[in-house]
């Protein structure tokens, strides 16, 4: 607070401003009680390693941290906790985050970073965020804890984030890219994943808010990851939906599960996606939903017209192992389940397992409904 310094070139002071204007190396160490580190580098695709060594920034009128141009690694050095701090009051379209980049932003290292913001969400990023190695604790969201729009990446670490939003968010409207389908990702390697949400007030309306929710798609392949939301826990939403013509490419709005162990208290619905929900490996522990999975359809209320989507959902078990015991169905599809593999057991207040159009068990599947009102 007493004097930003600066050695070497490709970064300037400016009050309690430090300004990063050229791709390289820096080391950042002290604190601000009321300032900002900020990059601008000349292209959105120069990048900058920013090494964190005991840095704790604070503001009350904005983000902390804004990068508004070029890529950015942010890594904790070993030993160290590094803090930003946000206590504004207001929401900003433009930097929307406490740590915020508008191009790929990496968070990594072997320390620690807290982040806490009354300002909108915590982390947020306009491309794709990747998580990797450090411990990361979101104490404080406003609205979303980590909010990619194209993709978020959890590769490894020690990631809790506890939000009035979505915990993790990735919401770019899916579109192809000559023959690839891309959009809102958000994926989950490896690591402890521990996810908390509470609610949000706009305009005098109340919402709860999801876990995890990608308007594309889900992959789960590792780590543990403990969820406790009061909207759904895992949601794909598929949010490129037309209403002229209700119809969805393959893979959106899907959730795709080989490994890991995912615990789940939901205030709606557990695991739930419109186009398809597959589940090849893994430990689920369902002790609180409404249905524990799901896939549903798609309406639109268009000048009090209901439309439906004309999706043809399916739910696929083939291994894992499964313990649900939700208020409503266990296992739902619009369409089809399909179970060929799993342990699975089932308490619930209505369906154990229910499919609309078609219900199909076949080969190792190994159900066990303890409590139902109707079974299959």
């Amino acid at each position: 607070d007493d004097g930003i310094a600066v050695d070497g070139t490709g970064a300037t002071a400016e009050g309690s401003v430090v300004t990063i204007s050229q791709a390289g190396e820096y080391t950042v160490t002290g604190s601000l009680s009321d300032g900002q580190i900020a990059v601008a580098l000349p292209t959105k695709s120069d990048e900058v390693t920013i090494n964190l060594e005991g840095v704790d920034v604070t503001s009350t009128t904005g983000a902390p941290f804004a990068a508004t141009k070029g890529k950015v690694d942010l890594s904790a050095k070993k030993g160290t906790t590094n803090s930003f701090t946000s206590t504004a009051t207001y929401n900003e379209e433009t930097v929307n985050a406490c740590v915020y980049s508008k191009n790929d932003l990496t968070i990594k290292g072997k320390g620690t970073l807290k982040v806490s913001s009354t300002y909108n969400n915590a982390i947020g990023c306009k491309s794709d965020v990747t998580i990797k190695n450090l411990t990361l604790n979101v104490t404080e969201a406003a609205n979303n804890g980590i909010k990619g729009n194209d993709s978020v990446t959890v590769e490894s670490g020690n990631v809790t984030v506890n939000s009035n939003g979505d915990a993790i968010k990735s919401d770019e409207d899916p579109a192809y890219d000559g023959d690839v389908l891309e959009g809102g990702t958000v994926k989950i390697a490896d690591g402890t994943v521990t996810l908390t949400t509470g609610t949000t007030t706009k305009d005098g309306t109340t919402s709860t808010s999801d876990g995890i929710k990608a308007s594309m798609l889900c992959d789960i392949s590792g780590g543990t990851i403990n969820i406790t939301s009061t909207g759904d826990a895992i949601k794909a939403n598929a949010s490129s939906i037309d209403e002229e013509n209700p119809t969805i490419a393959d893979g959106d709005g899907s959730i795709n599960i080989t490994g890991g162990t995912i615990n789940i208290s939901a205030g709606e619905d557990g695991i739930k996606g419109v186009k398809s929900v597959n589940v090849s490996d893994g430990e689920i522990t369902i002790t609180k939903a409404e249905d524990g999975i799901q896939v549903s359809e798609v309406v639109y209320d268009t000048d009090g017209t209901t439309v439906k989507a004309y999706v043809t959902g399916s739910i696929g078990i083939s291994g894992g192992t499964f313990n649900i015991n939700t208020y409503d169905d266990g296992i739902h599809s619009n369409n089809t389940v399909r179970i060929s593999g799993g342990d699975i057991d089932i308490a619930t207040g209505d369906d154990g397992v229910h499919g609309d159009s078609y219900l199909y068990i076949t080969d190792n599947a190994d159900i066990n409904i303890t409590k139902s009102y109707e079974g299959i």
